[in-house]
Parts: structure tokens; sequence; C-alpha cells
């Protein structure tokens, strides 16, 4: 039987490198706006540098912050709860993506 720290170690492992690398990519996709020159980096640069701030504060929460506070705040663990309406919601969406990919590919070109 797992504790409740190896749960939180073992489920904060499993989405680290996700995180990591699509954080990661984000911040990648900025890096063009840091080299504008002139009027165009003087309006753009702030917003970049806020959204790569920003971007590195929630990997760094999440990584580090997130899991301790999950075992200060959860100490004896959780109780899952299973939602009613979850189901249904799950039968609904399934066949109205059925219908719409089946009529993508009868759409005219």
């Amino acid at each position: 039987m797992e504790t409740v720290a190896q749960k939180i170690k073992r489920a904060a492992h499993e989405v680290q490198r996700p995180v990591f690398y699509s954080i990661t990519i984000i911040i990648t996709a900025y890096v063009p706006i840091f080299t504008l020159q002139r009027v165009e980096g003087r309006l753009f640069r702030p917003m970049a540098w806020t959204v790569a701030f920003a971007l590195a504060g929630a990997l760094l929460f999440s990584m580090f912050l997130g899991p301790v506070l999950a075992s200060i705040v959860f100490p004896k663990g959780t109780k899952e709860w299973r939602n009613p309406l979850m189901p249904f919601l799950t039968r609904v969406y399934g066949k109205t993506l059925g219908i719409a990919i089946a009529g993508a590919g009868s759409r005219p070109e």
C-alpha cells in the first residue's frame, strides 16, 4: 500500500517531464519577439518578458512548491469521488464526436 507521500511523489514525477517541455516550447516560441528592434521591440518585449517570467514561475511552482503544499494540505490523503453526471456526458460526447467525424469526410471541398 502506497503512503500519501509516495502517491504525491509519483504523481509529481508523472507530470514533471510533460509540463517542463510544454512550458519550454511556449517560452521558445516567444524568443523571436526578444529580437525585435525599434518600436516593435519596445511594444512587445515587455509582454514577452512577462509571459516568460510567468511561465517560469508556473514551472517552479509545479515542480517544487505544488508537491510540498499537497503533502501539507493532504496529510491523510483524499477520498476519490465519482461524479454521477460524467458517464452521461462521456456518452453524449462520444456520440457527438462520432457524428462530427463522419460528417467531416462527406463535406464538399
